[in-house]
């Protein structure tokens, strides 16, 4: 079957721009095959649901955010209780955190849509920015990312990809000037509400009493989200925010880098040469690992499922939350 190569390549999102430079093959997975994960990485369903609240807290406040992520949408699975409270406390650290506390928020979820023009061709591009709002007495655009860990190789990844630039390009032609992109970054405990040891697992000792620092009995809703918040007070540093800004010179650069990557794609798909990036494999998991390694039928039918509705949410962010 011929492909043509505009159908692919347009409409362009960031996502779609990394999914390629990243790895051609795992390219090919989601956006010509169109395969989806059925198991979706806990930091993905974790990273939409603390977008989600914080976008909506704006409105509605983080209680009444919370109490809508909690119902199920657009076919998605409601999320657990503990996810939701992993959500709550995330969100309220970042609005606790002296260094987003003074920031003012406009608007969430600005969508744009734009045609990008190399000689007589035209790509959307197309895309949403978190927020947009002032911080530090400049207007500036918001993007939230929910991270295992925060380290300096964090802020070095951010500090070499062209993020900022899509997006301040993208909000300039809707006439919404930013001069930075603030990203706010926010680490998550990884425990889950403690359950009980079995009773045979419990060890005692001579005198008939248990060892200390088992879990003897359940951990209530209450007591994790005590628990978490605790845990807030003594990380800090979980949450950070870093203030991306750019020169104009290297805004002309990235629209050649944007030009570049575009035509990358169309001779791509064209050639139908799409390689396996093989360091990247060994760097970070990767949604498309197992029909990568060993495709057939019976690995497509156990991990995946196809996607033919364009309609149907978007999957752009298969990749790890983190860059």
């Amino acid at each position: 079957m011929k492909i043509c190569p505009s159908d692919v390549v347009s409409p362009l999102s960031y996502s779609k721009a990394g999914q390629f430079l990243n790895c051609r093959r795992a390219w090919w997975f989601r956006y010509i095959e169109r395969i989806v994960p059925l198991r979706w990485p806990e930091a993905m369903t974790e990273g939409s649901l603390i977008h989600f609240v914080m976008e909506r807290s704006v409105v509605d406040g983080i209680g009444g955010a919370v109490a809508k992520a909690a119902e199920p949408r657009l076919g998605e699975v409601a999320p657990k209780d503990w996810q939701l409270v992993r959500a709550e406390v995330a969100v309220t650290a970042i609005y606790q955190s002296p260094e987003f506390s003074h920031a003012i928020i406009e608007q969430t979820e600005v969508e744009f849509e734009f045609p990008f023009k190399i000689g007589k061709k035209t790509t959307m591009v197309r895309g949403k920015v978190d927020a947009v709002g002032w911080y530090e007495g400049r207007r500036v655009a918001f993007e939230y990312k929910r991270v295992s860990s925060i380290s300096s190789r964090t802020m070095e990844n951010l500090q070499i990809n062209n993020q900022s630039q899509f997006y301040r390009e993208a909000l300039a032609r809707m006439n919404i000037d930013v001069g930075a992109v603030v990203y706010v970054f926010v680490a998550v405990p990884k425990s889950q509400p403690k359950l009980a040891l079995a009773p045979e697992l419990v060890r005692y000792k001579n005198n008939g009493e248990p060892y200390a620092n088992q879990q003897l009995v359940d951990e209530t809703i209450t007591e994790y989200r005590a628990r978490t918040l605790q845990w807030y007070a003594e990380h800090p540093d979980a949450v950070q925010v870093y203030v991306d800004q750019r020169s104009e010179a290297s805004m002309k650069e990235f629209k050649i880098w944007l030009k570049q990557v575009i035509q990358d794609m169309y001779q791509c798909v064209k050639t139908g040469r799409f390689y396996r990036n093989s360091d990247a494999c060994r760097m970070r998991s990767c949604a498309y690992y197992s029909v990568c390694q060993n495709d057939c039928p019976e690995i497509r039918e156990v991990n995946y499922i196809n996607r033919v509705d364009e309609s149907q949410k978007s999957t752009d962010d298969v990749a790890e939350m983190e860059f």
